[in-house]
């Protein structure tokens, strides 16, 4: 009974864009509890399952399979199973990839403080700004041109707001299973090297810590390499490395480009996700054309 009261409490304040000042002190542990039960409780749990991917070629979420839920102050596209708002057993990541949101939050409006374990998170802004702030004394505002990771450890709190008041803020959402549980939390932001995504089309974003050696990248606690991508005609056509990983994902955030792995392509737009186990090659279709998206090599 307390835990579907709790639930209902907590999607009420979801669909209403509450925020935990207007709540009693009460309601505010309530609720919170909640959250970090559905959010990290269900989720993380379901994370140490071992994910299992089609055994051909490509491993495909297209757009118009991901899970969506609008709250009205937040629109977000699930590209893999994220109990309790969208729940697939087939699709509950890849690799070690574990969760990819793609998240649109009104103007004002944000993500009240919740906490994390065993998990690093990173938020790559698109439009708009991210206000962050944690439990560990962080706070700061996420650009585009800027990447954030949050390593949870054995547990921290944030908060993620809109701080624009007219101005809706999109941004991607990925969770990445880390090699420790447990230990210390710890935050970091850093500004890529944009140039390098305009000119040559690809720049390195993430890293694993073992291997950090770019101030302009967060170093997680995996071995997964992540990249900005745009693909345009003076790019022409961009190498998806694995370094050496078995596998690797491709989200597209904008615009169309044709991915080509082996012999077998494939047109990928906004929003599309492709899982390869081999390095492919991603190019615009039209010389008008550009797009931007996301690469990950992955361990398993």
């Amino acid at each position: 009974r307390c835990a579907i009261s709790a639930k209902m409490a907590w999607n009420c304040c979801l669909r209403q864009g509450l925020y935990f000042s207007r709540l009693t002190r009460q309601q505010h542990r309530h609720i919170s509890t909640t959250l970090h039960r559905l959010t990290v409780g269900d989720c993380d749990r379901q994370a140490s399952v071992p994910t299992s991917s089609n055994s051909s070629e490509l491993y495909v979420r297209a757009a118009e399979d991901r899970g969506f839920n609008d709250f009205g102050w937040l629109q977000t596209h699930h590209v893999f199973s994220f109990a309790p708002f969208y729940k697939n057993k087939e699709h509950r990541g890849y690799g070690v990839l574990r969760v990819l949101n793609d998240d649109v939050v009104a103007a004002g409006k944000g993500f009240e403080p919740h906490s994390h374990t065993n998990m690093d998170i990173v938020s790559f802004v698109i439009d708009g700004a991210l206000e962050h702030r944690d439990s560990l004394g962080n706070g700061s505002i996420i650009l585009p041109g800027e990447v954030q990771l949050m390593h949870a450890g054995k547990t921290i709190e944030h908060s993620e707001y809109n701080p624009s008041p007219e101005q809706g803020s999109r941004f991607l959402q990925i969770w990445i299973l880390p090699r420790t549980l447990g230990g210390e939390s710890s935050y970091d932001q850093v500004k890529y090297d944009v140039d390098e995504v305009n000119t040559k089309g690809l720049t390195l974003i993430v890293q694993p810590n073992d291997l950090k050696s770019n101030a302009s990248t967060v170093a997680v606690d995996q071995s997964v390499f992540g990249y900005c991508g745009k693909a345009t005609a003076d790019t022409g056509g961009l190498v998806l490395s694995l370094h050496g990983l078995p596998r690797g994902f491709l989200y597209v955030y904008s615009g169309t480009l044709e991915l080509t792995v082996g012999v077998e392509s494939r047109v990928c737009g906004m929003g599309d996700g492709i899982g390869l186990t081999q390095e492919g090659v991603v190019e615009v279709i039209d010389s008008m054309d550009e797009a931007s998206f996301v690469w990950f090599a992955l361990a398993d």
